[in-house]
C-alpha cells in the first residue's frame, strides 16, 4: 500500500450538495490545510443556491518544485497587516514508512486542521503526539514544535447525510511547523 492510499484511509475532505451547507464544507476550516487569522484561502458568495460554481482563486498556487520523493508548493491566499502572506508546504515522502511535512506561514494566529474519517480509532500518546487506528493498519502522526488537540466536525457520507467524527489540530509555536505521519500495517 502506498504512503498516500494508507493515509487517505485516515485523513479525509468531504463535501455535500446541501446548499445550505455547501460553504460550510467548502471553507478553508474543513480542508486538511493550515488556517490563519480564520481567513478563507478563497472567495465564494454564499447569496443563492446558484452561487456553487462561483468560487474566486485568490491563493495564485504554484508548485515549486516536485520529484518522486518531495514536493514544494506555495500559495497567496491569506492576508495580515494589508499584505499577502506566502504560505508553504513541503512532503517529504524519501523514506517507505514516514512522510514529512513542513508548513511555513509567518503569520502567528495559525493551526493546521486534519479531518478524520468516522471509523478511525484516535489515542493520544502525548501532546505532540497520537496514534491513529483504521482496520489493519495504523498511523502514528507526531509534530516537533508544537501540540495536537482534538475536536470534532461533521462528515459527510453521503448527499444529505452527516455523522460527527475527530478533527486533529496542531497547533505551532514557531513560523514553521513540523509534523510526520509514521506508517504501519499492525
Amino acid at each position: 500500500m502506498t504512503n498516500y492510499l494508507l493515509c487517505s484511509i485516515f485523513i479525509i475532505n468531504c463535501y455535500t450538495r446541501d446548499h445550505s451547507l455547501r460553504n460550510q464544507y467548502r471553507s478553508t476550516e474543513n480542508h486538511n490545510t493550515i488556517v490563519c487569522l480564520n481567513q478563507e484561502q478563497n472567495i465564494y458568495f454564499e447569496n443563492s443556491k446558484d452561487d456553487l460554481f462561483w468560487l474566486f482563486d485568490k491563493t495564485n498556487a504554484e508548485i515549486e518544485y516536485k520529484d518522486n520523493e518531495r514536493i514544494i508548493g506555495k500559495h497567496y491566499g491569506y492576508r495580515s497587516a494589508g499584505k499577502v502572506v506566502v504560505c508553504k508546504r513541503e512532503i517529504n515522502m524519501s523514506d517507505s514508512s514516514e512522510i514529512i511535512f513542513t508548513d511555513t506561514c509567518p503569520i502567528e494566529e495559525k493551526y493546521i486542521n486534519l479531518h478524520l474519517h468516522p471509523d478511525v480509532e484516535v489515542s493520544i500518546v502525548s501532546d505532540n503526539k497520537i496514534k491513529l487506528k483504521s482496520d489493519d493498519a495504523e498511523i502514528i502522526l507526531t509534530v516537533e514544535n508544537g501540540l495536537i488537540t482534538t475536536g470534532t466536525y461533521y462528515y459527510s457520507p453521503g448527499y444529505f447525510q452527516q455523522e460527527e467524527s475527530c478533527r486533529l489540530k496542531i497547533i505551532p509555536n514557531s513560523d514553521e511547523i513540523v509534523w510526520q505521519i509514521n506508517l504501519n500495517q499492525a
